[in-house]
């Protein structure tokens, strides 16, 4: 038993919803209705995954301000390892390595490390834009799924649901990744 139960109020009827078993039931009066949801897979959010996240997030700020600050290295440099140690605590080491060792990839890591080296030595324009260009590569298979994701959210879908938008969505959207 230990489900999880929910109680609402509708036309001064109580409506009883429990979580058992993999689906849910509705109980009103007498009469029970039980919807069975397919299975869910459940993202477990551990601290090593928040700190993961907080690590890329702070990566992509960085990197953020070191284009503004006229490409400047340092913030850039910070922004590439914040990022890179982001992915590689958010997904784990064996996945990191398989998605960035992965023969349709190679040409992203490649550009990719090949970018982050540029940075370091000194040459940041050239460097982002080798970067960017693998970043595009190796991420190009997330973006309709982060589409979708965005397009459902509540603080930014009204602007996926503009006509412009929506074709750009529709388009791209027969490459569907599952994350």
């Amino acid at each position: 038993m230990g489900g999880d139960y929910v109680l609402r109020k509708l036309n001064n009827r109580v409506l009883l919803f429990s979580n058992e078993g993999g689906g849910w039931s509705l109980a009103v009066g007498g009469l029970s209705l039980r919807v069975v949801v397919g299975a869910m897979v459940s993202f477990e959010m551990n601290d090593r995954k928040k700190i993961g996240l907080g690590l890329t997030g702070f990566g992509v700020l960085f990197s953020f301000l070191g284009i503004i600050m006229l490409f400047d290295k340092g913030f850039l440099a910070m922004g590439n390892i914040l990022f890179v140690s982001g992915v590689l605590l958010t997904i784990g080491l064996k996945p990191t390595v398989q998605f960035f060792t992965k023969p349709k990839n190679h040409k992203g890591s490649i550009s990719f490390a090949f970018g982050f080296f540029l940075v370091l030595i000194g040459w940041p324009a050239l460097g982002m834009m080798v970067e960017s260009y693998g970043f595009i590569m190796l991420f190009s298979g997330f973006w309709p799924t982060a589409a979708v994701y965005l397009q459902k959210s509540p603080s930014f879908g009204w602007i996926f649901h503009h006509p412009f938008v929506t074709s750009l969505i529709t388009r791209f959207r027969g490459r569907r990744v599952p994350v």
